[in-house]
């Protein structure tokens, strides 16, 4: 054992560098003010759609959230994501665009990606014996989404519901919204999303990423890149 801590949770995600278009276009949405006033929205009513994605930072799950089994800590979860990246080669797929996913505004890409759904299904079986038991009290909170049977099984496998043929990879931008809400800030996306719609997306890293209590942001503490390069980073939300 090494690095454990308790009541912490860990999870592997997609978070682009900052040099590429999708890195640019996070930093645009989050950062700092952000975009002006968008059709339809006040600055004050952009900045409280944003809050549940801002509070949870830019990204893709690959991993959903997860407490370490007993006697793992940071110094496995991070041998086992150096494995992981070393074992998988870039992804180059369709551009992302903004779309919907129930309440929530999104990214997602513009075409099905096999190859992105099967990576996910090996991250997250590469990743299944470090990881606690999902306890009573998560699987009741998950089932308050009105689980499907096929999403509960999931869940009770692997500890989180939409995984395998569930899996969709997609990053939040906003949300909950009434969907009229969503949709007026779907249109009005536009040209905020020009050069990311225009560029592949390139998925060639994953983010060990830590949250010490359920409240707290997750911050990056590891990436690593894919085919063996490993790059650690400073602690970000």
């Amino acid at each position: 054992m090494s690095g454990e801590i308790e009541g912490a949770r860990y999870a592997i995600y997609h978070a682009p560098a900052d040099d590429t278009a999708l890195g640019r276009f996070g930093r645009y949405w989050f950062d700092g003010d952000g975009p002006p006033d968008l059709p339809g929205f006040t600055r004050e009513q952009l900045v409280e759609a944003q809050a549940s994605a801002r509070h949870y930072g830019f990204h893709a799950t690959i991993r959903a959230p997860f407490t370490p089994a007993p006697g793992c800590g940071e110094a496995e979860l991070r041998a086992a994501l150096n494995a992981f990246a070393a074992s998988q080669s870039p992804l180059t797929l369709a551009p992302l665009r903004p779309a919907a996913l129930g309440a929530y505004l999104t990214l997602q890409p513009g075409e099905p990606a096999p190859a992105l759904v099967d990576m996910a299904a090996a991250c997250l079986r590469a990743f299944e014996p470090l990881r606690a038991p999902l306890d009573e009290a998560d699987m009741a909170r998950r089932r308050q989404s009105r689980l499907t049977p096929r999403q509960d099984e999931l869940m009770q496998q692997w500890g989180y519901p939409y995984v395998m043929e569930e899996f969709r990879f997609h990053m939040t931008l906003a949300g909950p919204l009434k969907h009229d809400e969503r949709d007026c800030l779907l249109n009005a996306l536009g040209a905020a999303c020009a050069e990311l719609v225009a560029t592949p997306f390139v998925l060639d890293r994953l983010s060990l990423c830590y949250q010490p209590g359920r409240s707290a942001p997750f911050a990056v503490v590891a990436t690593a890149e894919f085919g063996g390069r490993d790059r650690h980073r400073g602690v970000t939300e």
